[in-house]
C-alpha cells in the first residue's frame, strides 16, 4: 500500500520540455564532467561566446515535426493553388494578347480580300472587340467604296489602292467646284 502514493505522485509527475548541456570547455580536456540543467543558466561571456546545446524531448519534438508537417502539406497544397491559378492567369493574359493583336491585324485589313482573310482566325481570340473592329473596317470598306464612286463621278482615276485623309479632301474640294 506504501508504493501506490508512490506512484500516484510519479504520474503528476512530467519530464522537463527541455534541458541544456553546458557548452564544451577548451581545452577539450573535460568533456565528460559538463553539466546538465533544466533552463539556459550558462553565460556566454563564461565560455567565449560558445552557446549550450538544447535538447528537447523526443515526444515535443514528434509533435514539432508533425504540426511542421502538418503545415507543410497546407502550404504545399496552397502553392499548388496559387501555381494553378498562375498559369490560368498567364492562359488569359495570352488570350487577351493574341485578341488585341487580331484587332490589330482586323483594322488594317480594309479590302475585302485583305478583309476575308484575317478575319478566318482561331475561336478564342475572336472577342466582342475584334467584332466591332470588323464592323468598324466594313464601315471604311463602304465609305471607301463610296470615295471611289465619287471620284469617278468627279473624274478622278483611282488605282483600287489606298485613298487617304489628303486625297479624299483634295476630291471633296475638286467636286464642290
Amino acid at each position: 500500500m506504501g508504493h501506490k502514493p508512490f506512484q500516484e505522485l510519479r504520474d503528476k509527475m512530467t519530464d522537463h520540455k527541455e534541458i541544456w548541456l553546458e557548452p564544451r570547455p577548451i581545452p577539450p580536456a573535460d568533456q565528460d564532467n559538463r553539466t546538465w540543467c533544466q533552463d539556459n543558466a550558462f553565460e556566454l561571456d563564461d565560455y567565449d561566446g560558445r552557446k549550450a546545446t538544447r535538447y528537447i524531448r523526443a515526444d515535443i519534438c514528434d509533435d514539432l515535426n508533425n504540426q511542421l508537417l502538418t503545415q507543410l502539406t497546407a502550404d504545399t497544397k496552397t502553392i499548388i493553388e496559387l501555381e494553378v491559378k498562375l498559369v490560368k492567369a498567364q492562359q488569359t493574359i495570352e488570350r487577351q494578347r493574341m485578341q488585341l493583336a487580331a484587332c490589330s491585324t482586323v483594322a488594317y485589313a480594309n479590302t475585302e480580300k485583305s478583309a476575308k482573310a484575317v478575319r478566318d482566325m482561331h475561336p478564342d481570340y475572336r472577342c466582342a472587340t475584334v467584332n466591332d473592329v470588323c464592323i468598324a473596317v466594313d464601315r471604311e470598306m463602304k465609305l471607301l467604296q463610296t470615295i471611289r464612286e465619287i471620284s469617278e463621278f468627279a473624274g478622278y482615276e483611282d488605282d483600287g489602292g489606298y485613298v487617304d485623309r489628303h486625297e479624299l479632301l483634295a476630291i471633296l474640294n475638286r467636286s464642290k467646284s
